[in-house]
């Protein structure tokens, strides 16, 4: 991984709002990164690049031939949701949903 992408997610990830990357300035904020140099916004925003891989669409035949008979649903169990509830503390001070960096 390049410096810049680890300064941006380091950035992008601060605990403290005020100094996380977007909270002043918004979207103009983090496209100005150094990562974000060579991307071309428009081009981006008008769909205008080809997509760097096109993945093969599969038929309901060839999931149900999947090891596992298929698509399956992920089961929480008790435990895990204990678990998860027990370490909320840890996310409470990470607020991304906050309606003011300051």
């Amino acid at each position: 991984m390049s410096a810049d992408a680890q300064d941006l997610i380091t950035k992008m990830l601060d605990k403290d709002r005020k100094k996380r990357l977007g909270c002043k300035g918004d979207a103009a904020e983090i496209l100005a990164h150094p990562f974000f140099r060579s991307l071309d916004i428009l081009k981006v925003a008008n769909k205008e690049f080809p997509p760097p891989f096109l993945p093969k669409v599969m038929t309901d035949e060839e999931l149900a031939k999947l090891s596992g008979g298929g698509v399956q649903e992920s089961i929480v169990t008790e435990d895990k949701l204990k678990q998860i509830k027990d370490r909320k503390s840890e996310f409470e001070k990470f607020g991304l949903l906050s309606n003011s960096c300051m």
